[in-house]
């Protein structure tokens, strides 16, 4: 049954689309933008800075560069920098308006980003006066075997954490000396504790205690949390009794100060960024020493709820297209935790360890971590070896293709009997509690009403609605409340389980997504510091696993109670990740289905595919795959290359507007327009050697 929310999020560009186009310098002259473009390549804005000095090949070359920010900051929704921010939108009974109040009236929220918060807690533990105040617990990967313990410790190596689990020998004095950090202990108490164990001096129990510290057994308080309150807010909070770093707190705190303003301009990020440098501590200040969100200012921001009860009605009609999560690494697990274990409780921590248990995914002897940002990652690309699953949705596309083909349609359109067919497959599957449902939303016919849209639609995603804000929550009050607001709804559906956020931080600037306030009473801690109180975070030593009836069982001896985790932020957890961390994300998905939005199967490497729909909902833009031969000689002689690029178009029947595969637009202005045509020349001949392109 739906239960639809009087409030929804919404994303948009920094500027209009008709700044797309403009001059450059006007651009650079706007406060947001500007900051953006500091933000995101300090050499970047550096060097325009001095443009009139250059010679006219390199203004022309600095002005390219400049565009493809320019472009991302006039057409693309997703937050980076602040060439796009997000805000809260009303559901209601009037009609639908958006009017967002003048760029300058936007907010933005600065932090530290994460890999500097570490740098500084790093260089705090090599001054001895401050290793001797601190508190320490456990290291919440570690975990006890058969004559000893094991758990994860990193590395760094070229900047990234290396993972590798580490074996201990069980001894009196270690074993003391954990039962005792199980909840954060002073050095002094964990020394005097081992004094007490032991026959030794005092002086040989701090060298040993400091031993376990650089060995990541035990870990301090001034960590950063990757719940809860904001890294520096959290490490200000720690340092503000100890003795002897007076000047180092009073540095931290004015950075903080800093921090505060809303609408910085480049001088006062400049300030941070020299704020920084001053707290003594020898950071590296690399171009990444500040994170920033925009969040919208609006004047209005409404939308009629017979329209969005519309588009939730025909995205729920599409159900029966739905297809199971394909968890390879997760299924193979649970065949073999049958084989080996069958109905046993096992502990969680022995299933996962490749020498004790089973292993999980493609960890076996060596822990391996360092998720590169969602940024970084390729999109839409094809694998040559790539086993391509055949389902009915598979079926359904080839057959609506050949269609299509045959008739020579302008599109392809999917039917109230095409789905029909899908009904009896649609009882047979479970859905999440709760969806999320991401698309553009565009006027029909001019006008916009649940009769007349099109809705674009990209995504319909979970295992919980709230993934999507969560990694925004941390920088707006209205975010934060409809984020938990939706979370609340998911929990009361189930309240015989325990929803558990898992708090983890697998490399220092992965922290920046993965930040988040308190979402849910209980998380399960693992290489990472949770917000949540001693009693309500769940430990890897008391979670326990089972089959029943087919599926993963997850269990708090504690709680008594079965446990399902949560990852409520979007992290993508799926390349090289922690073999723990892995499966709990996986587990959060296990036996789902989701709509499909459209799956082409073997025809994803077609040249061109058509525009699908149902209704008024976009399930895939027409779609053209650009390779290099396309543009002839385009890269080896001197031609115009506007003509060219027109020529291209009208023989491959390409309209004026058309979006690359990382979403920004690109369109003819007036006919010639050299710098954005030489864009696309640059796009395809410089970052790879096939790109998308897709049309609205």
């Amino acid at each position: 049954m739906q239960q639809l929310l009087t409030r929804l999020a919404f994303r948009a560009p920094l500027l209009p689309l008709t700044r797309a186009y403009a001059d450059p310098n006007s651009v650079t002259s706007i406060n947001n933008f500007a900051s953006g473009l500091y933000l995101s390549s300090q050499p970047l804005y550096q060097e325009y800075q001095k443009i009139n000095q250059l010679s006219k090949d390199d203004q022309e070359k600095l002005f390219r560069s400049v565009t493809k920010y320019q472009l991302r900051a006039s057409t693309r929704c997703t937050p980076y920098a602040t060439f796009a921010g997000l805000s809260i939108a009303d559901v209601i009974s009037d009609e639908t308006a958006f009017v967002l109040s003048p760029q300058e009236q936007h907010h933005v929220k600065l932090r530290l980003d994460m890999n500097v918060v570490s740098q500084i807690v790093s260089k705090l533990y090599a001054l001895p006066q401050v290793l001797q105040q601190l508190s320490f617990t456990v290291n919440n990967s570690l975990y006890k075997v058969y004559g000893g313990y094991r758990y994860a410790e990193y590395a760094i190596h070229n900047g990234q954490r290396k993972y590798q689990l580490n074996n201990l020998a069980d001894t009196p004095y270690l074993c003391a000396i954990i039962q005792e950090a199980q909840t954060q202990k002073s050095f002094q108490s964990l020394s005097d504790i081992l004094h007490q164990t032991i026959n030794t001096t005092q002086e040989e129990c701090d060298d040993y205690l400091r031993q376990l510290i650089k060995a990541q057994i035990l870990v301090s308080n001034l960590e950063p949390p990757v719940t809860d309150k904001d890294p520096l807010e959290h490490l200000l909070l720690q340092l503000e009794n100890l003795i002897g770093i007076g000047e180092i707190i009073e540095s931290l705190r004015y950075v903080q100060s800093l921090l505060q303003c809303s609408v910085p301009d480049i001088a006062h990020l400049q300030s941070i960024n020299a704020a920084i440098a001053r707290i003594g501590l020898d950071i590296s200040i690399a171009n990444e020493t500040l994170q920033a969100d925009l969040f919208l200012s609006v004047r209005k921001a409404q939308i009629n709820e017979h329209l969005i009860q519309s588009i939730v009605n025909q995205v729920e009609q599409l159900f029966p297209l739905s297809q199971v999560v394909r968890q390879p690494d997760l299924d193979e697990f649970k065949n073999r935790f049958i084989q080996r274990y069958e109905d046993q409780l096992i502990p969680l921590a022995q299933a996962i360890d490749s020498d004790l248990g089973i292993g999980y995914g493609n960890v076996r002897d060596e822990l391996s971590a360092g998720t590169p940002l969602i940024e970084g990652l390729p999109i839409g690309m094809v694998m040559n070896n790539q086993t391509i699953e055949q389902t009915g949705l598979n079926a359904l596309s080839l057959k609506k293709y050949e269609v299509w083909q045959k008739e020579k349609l302008p599109l392809i359109e999917i039917t109230d009997e095409d789905v029909k067919h899908f009904a009896e497959q649609k009882k047979q599957k479970r859905f999440a509690t709760s969806m999320s449902v991401m698309g553009s939303l565009f006027k029909q016919d001019n006008r916009l009403d649940e009769q007349h849209f099109v809705f674009d639609m990209s995504n319909v995603g979970g295992p919980s609605a709230g993934n999507l804000l969560g990694r925004f929550a941390y920088g707006d009050e209205q975010i934060v409340n409809l984020t938990r607001e939706l979370l609340t709804a998911e929990e009361t559906h189930d309240p015989d389980v325990i929803f558990a956020e898992v708090a983890h931080l697998p490399q220092a600037r992965i922290g920046n997504i993965l930040l988040r306030p308190l979402l849910r009473q209980y998380e399960i801690p693992y290489i990472g510091l949770s917000g949540a109180s001693d009693e309500n975070q769940i430990r890897l030593e008391d979670l326990w696993l089972k089959v029943d009836g087919n599926e993963l069982i997850l269990w708090s001896k504690r709680l008594n109670k079965r446990i399902i985790p949560r990852l409520t932020t979007a992290h993508n957890y799926s390349y090289q990740s922690l073999p723990v961390y892995k499966f709990l994300c996986d587990l959060q998905m296990q036996g789902l289905s989701f709509p499909a939005v459209w799956d082409w199967g073997i025809l994803q490497s077609m040249q061109y595919l058509p525009r699908v729909i149902y209704k008024n909902i976009i399930l895939r833009k027409a779609r053209w795959i650009v390779t290099e031969k396309d543009f002839g000689n385009l890269a080896d002689v001197q031609i115009d290359r506007n003509d060219k690029i027109l020529d291209w178009r009208k023989a491959n029947d390409i309209p004026e507007r058309v979006i690359y595969a990382e979403g920004d637009y690109l369109q003819k202005k007036n006919g010639k327009n050299y710098f954005y045509y030489d864009n696309i020349y640059k796009i395809y001949f410089n970052l790879c050697p096939f790109d998308y392109l897709c049309t609205l």
